[in-house]
């Protein structure tokens, strides 16, 4: 505009500094090496993604059904369902439990108590290891602190937890 005016034409004299696409990601568009479920909600896309899905699944009813021939049969809610843990209302361990299943793509809760007394406290995954016994085809899983990479801190944290037995499908 300024040539067409008589006046002197300005260009920047140096290029545009290279931004990455987003946070958490390299200017390649591959996970920064620091990534991680924790860093990605600092993605402001991603937390608003998981917050969404989490808010919507948590505020649907929970029920529990029962197959009877081709229907579904309702029945009444066992003590477990209703509250599956004292320390959070239903709908707030539901939200707990679909955002480690985004985030992590496992959930883990740990069985307390038996029969009307059972609560089902969720597990941060991190903590969690599954182990798969070759011979029996029984599968443990361990819960202690997230594996570190040393050898030392490998044999201290097998040394630490112990082993977790898990039954699904009925007695």
């Amino acid at each position: 505009m300024g040539r067409l005016l008589g006046g002197r034409e300005s260009r920047q004299w140096a290029p545009e500094p290279v931004v990455p696409p987003f946070p958490g990601v390299n200017l390649f568009g591959q996970p920064s090496l620091g990534a991680n479920p924790d860093s990605a909600l600092t993605v402001p896309t991603v937390w608003a993604c998981v917050k969404l899905i989490a808010d919507t699944i948590s505020s649907m009813p929970l029920e529990t059904f029962r197959r009877a021939g081709e229907v579904p049969a309702r029945i009444t809610d066992p003590a477990v369902v209703k509250n599956p843990d004292p320390e959070e209302t239903q709908s707030e361990w539901v939200h707990s439990l679909v955002v480690s299943l985004l985030l992590r793509g496992n959930a883990y809760g740990r069985m307390v108590g038996s029969g009307a007394a059972l609560n089902l406290p969720l597990l941060n995954p991190d903590m969690v290891r599954v182990k798969l016994d070759r011979d029996t085809g029984e599968v443990k899983y361990f819960v202690g602190p997230p594996r570190r990479r040393s050898a030392t801190a490998r044999s201290s944290t097998r040394a630490a937890s112990g082993p977790v037995r898990a039954r699904c499908g009925p007695s």
